[in-house]
């Protein structure tokens, strides 16, 4: 087959996929609008926490193949306890257990189990139809257990993360497809709360079963939306100065002593890492600078994907409790154990 026509063929393969996304989105749109239903949450339970009186509250998303509540899931939920934070604890996964109600009650203003419709979105709108009233919160955390921690006090995010700096913080951003902050940690402001583009994208999300969708319309769409509603988005750690940090510490290295790469076990891959850092070439921040990110500015989250799949090929990243113990005092036995539970044919 010519280059021209193996072209083609990918360009029709490429635009009939996008056609099928389209049509599957369009078509689950009508289905929700038209059958319902309006909220997927299928049993609820109320929590100690006084979720009327709050002015924080914090929307905590959870899956466990098995409906097990692992203990870093309950650290992080005391965690933002401590915050004065009160959480709706979604999950959907499994029935919680008894047991499981019982260590998350005294934690939680409410507990959801729903169907698994639209992921971590959907569950995030269907907490967030659970908020009494969302005028009266002064902010609003959404998060979930894609990450061990937090490592650091969480304190410090709240201090960084000024309202009259941005309206929306995350913790790091990336500029991958498009712009936007990873919404692993999102800390939401009033004046967004308040704001009718903030309340109009989630009336406007649609529960699909794509995760193609789910990612580039919602994980993405998420801050492109905001950005168009003109609300001021901000990351703790930017992407740029992590890339250009990095890319800056291995330039003066060689300029030091040019042969220091011999000296280096994974010295193809900081030469790599360099090249597509200084090309403008996006990467993902929570990955590929896991380790500075942890070390150097104290970032209070790792991703578990990272532990668990590690889909970049990120190399060293058996050295993950090393480097949380030399500037962290979280007990990394409740990370071993859950990837004790977790992991097949793989080891960390």
């Amino acid at each position: 087959m010519s280059g021209m026509m193996l072209r083609v063929v990918r360009w029709f393969g490429w635009n009939i996929n996008r056609l099928a996304l389209f049509l599957y989105f369009k078509f689950c749109w009508v289905r929700s609008r038209l059958i319902g239903p309006t909220s997927w949450v299928k049993s609820r339970w109320e929590g100690d926490r006084d979720l009327a009186a709050a002015t924080r509250v914090a929307l905590f998303v959870h899956y466990d193949p098995k409906g097990i509540v692992h203990e870093f899931v309950l650290y992080y939920l005391e965690r933002l306890n401590a915050l004065g934070f009160t959480p709706i604890f979604v999950t959907n996964g499994p029935r919680p257990t008894a047991a499981a109600l019982d260590l998350l009650r005294p934690l939680c203003g409410r507990i959801l189990w729903r169907r698994n419709r639209g992921y971590d979105f959907g569950a995030y709108k269907d907490a967030l139809l659970e908020v009494p009233d969302l005028d009266a919160l002064e902010m609003l955390i959404i998060a979930n257990d894609s990450v061990y921690g937090p490592l650091q006090p969480l304190e410090e995010i709240i201090a960084r993360a000024d309202p009259e700096q941005a309206d929306v913080w995350g913790i790091t951003d990336s500029y991958e497809h498009h712009y936007h902050l990873q919404t692993y940690f999102l800390l939401v402001h009033r004046r967004a709360l308040a704001s009718s583009g903030f309340r109009a994208f989630w009336k406007r999300l649609v529960y699909t079963q794509s995760k193609t969708v789910v990612i580039h319309k919602y994980e993405i769409g998420f801050s492109k939306h905001l950005l168009a509603a003109r609300l001021r988005l901000a990351a703790i750690h930017p992407y740029r100065e992590l890339a250009f940090e990095i890319a800056d510490d291995l330039r003066r290295r060689t300029q030091r002593d040019p042969k220091w790469w011999r000296h280096v076990g994974h010295a193809d891959h900081l030469k790599w890492l360099y090249g597509i850092i200084t090309s403008g070439c996006p990467l993902n921040p929570s990955h590929f600078f896991w380790e500075p990110l942890t070390v150097k500015h104290r970032c209070p989250f790792l991703k578990r994907e990272l532990l668990t799949r590690n889909p970049c090929q990120v190399p060293m990243v058996f050295f993950w409790e090393e480097a949380i113990a030399q500037v962290s005092d979280y007990d990394t036995g409740m990370i071993t154990r859950h990837l004790q539970y977790l992991l097949r044919n793989r080891s960390i």
